[in-house]
């Protein structure tokens, strides 16, 4: 059952730490001018705020997951962001896992049409096609002055 407690649980889990990654890109976007420095920050920045806000949306998943009992193995894991290994020693450890940007976006469509009930269809193919060239920009931002976009 879905109590007052858990939805104010849940608003406070998104509202929190989305508000302020949202002001970072704001400020990152007014500080933005002429030098590379500024453009770089406000792309890592961005960047931040959309990674940020697929951890959020998975946090929100894998509370109702737990809530109604719907979690595989597999989405418990991949909503924390871990995976499991075993050392040398033959002792189970939980390890961060990474998923790419377009991966865990595409998961998170996934994960959240099964846990919340959604009917959410993700288009790849928009006009602006920065769902190939996303992640290879954010990290190939220039950092030197010989390096500067045209």
């Amino acid at each position: 059952m879905i109590t007052i407690e858990f939805l104010k649980k849940i608003a406070i889990a998104i509202g929190d730490p989305f508000n302020v990654l949202l002001a970072d890109v704001e400020l990152a976007e007014a500080l933005i001018d002429e030098n590379d420095f500024s453009k770089r920050n406000y792309i890592r920045t961005y960047f931040a705020f959309v990674e940020g806000s697929i951890f959020i949306m998975k946090q929100v998943c894998f509370e109702f997951g737990k809530l109604f009992n719907s979690l595989s193995v597999e989405d418990a894991a991949l909503l924390r962001d871990c995976t499991f290994e075993v050392n040398d020693k033959g002792i189970a450890f939980e390890q961060v896992k990474y998923i790419k940007l377009q991966d865990n976006v595409k998961y998170l469509v996934n994960v959240s049409n099964k846990i919340l009930g959604l009917n959410q269809v993700l288009d790849t193919k928009c006009p602006e096609h920065w769902w190939d060239t996303a992640t290879p920009v954010a990290r190939s931002v220039p950092k030197r002055k010989r390096d500067r976009w045209a």
